[in-house]
């Protein structure tokens, strides 16, 4: 499973769904990619991971 943005790979969303709740989380809380965030503001498995991806995103746009 490779959930981390290595080499500029963004995940897919079954990579981000097979990813358990904490990765998910730490994505959510320290990603710097907005596809990333967008993925988990869409498809994160808690509403506590879709919110704060998607405030983050919004917070990340110029």
């Amino acid at each position: 499973m490779g959930v981390a943005t290595q080499h500029g790979r963004v995940p897919e969303v079954a990579d981000l769904a097979s990813a358990r709740d904490w990765m998910q989380r730490r994505l959510a809380d320290f990603s710097a990619s907005r596809q990333v965030l967008g993925l988990l503001a869409e498809h994160g498995r808690t509403k506590k991971i879709r919110n704060t991806a998607a405030n983050r995103a919004k917070s990340a746009m110029p």
